[in-house]
């Protein structure tokens, strides 16, 4: 099975960023970075600050089944914070 890892920054809060460009799919895990000082949010192209799955400074999220990494998004409270994540596809 491959595995496809990497991590996001957000660069403006308020504008949610793809995961990935690649089209990989699978189980995808998210942890949001530990030098976070605020929250990220994860979800679809719509996701928005205080919405989908919060992820404070180091917690996980757990994704079975997803298609497309270009379908997850994440945004955060604050700028240059974000996340890392593994796909096994």
């Amino acid at each position: 099975m491959p595995i496809v890892d990497g991590e996001v920054d957000v660069a403006t809060p308020g504008t949610a960023v793809a995961l990935s460009s690649s089209s990989a799919g699978g189980h995808v895990e998210i942890q949001a970075k530990a030098e976070n000082s605020g929250d990220v949010y994860v979800g679809g192209e719509t996701i928005a600050v205080g919405r989908g799955l919060t992820l404070a400074a180091g917690d996980r999220a757990e994704l079975p089944g997803v298609d497309d990494l270009g379908n997850v998004f994440v945004d955060a409270e604050n700028a240059a914070e974000g996340v890392t994540f593994v796909c096994v596809t």
